[in-house]
């Protein structure tokens, strides 16, 4: 989505002042548009005005890390008590 949505409006091709009234709006806040954002501006203009990308950029790493340590602990096996052998035998029994 982040591709086929993100690219267009992400203003790499073209400032954000050339795209219509809603990409331009939408772009920036997409990881496509802040990433385009970030590295001209590190590129062309000696890193000034990046806090809002390097922001976004963060906050969907922060998001994506969190999904996924979410969707991690559900796969977690649940043991049975604090016994090694209930653990044994709940592994043994599950295929692990």
């Amino acid at each position: 989505a982040f591709v086929l949505i993100g690219t267009p409006a992400s203003g790499g091709i073209v400032p954000e002042q050339f795209l219509p009234g809603f990409w331009r709006a939408v772009g920036p806040w997409l990881p496509n548009g802040a990433g385009f954002t970030l590295l001209r501006n590190v590129l062309y203009f000696d890193g000034n005005d990046i806090t809002r990308a390097v922001l976004v950029l963060a906050a969907y790493t922060l998001i994506g890390i969190a999904i996924l340590l979410i969707f991690a602990e559900r796969k977690r096996p649940m043991w049975l008590g604090e016994d090694p052998e209930a653990q044994l035998a709940a592994s043994a029994a599950a295929g692990l």
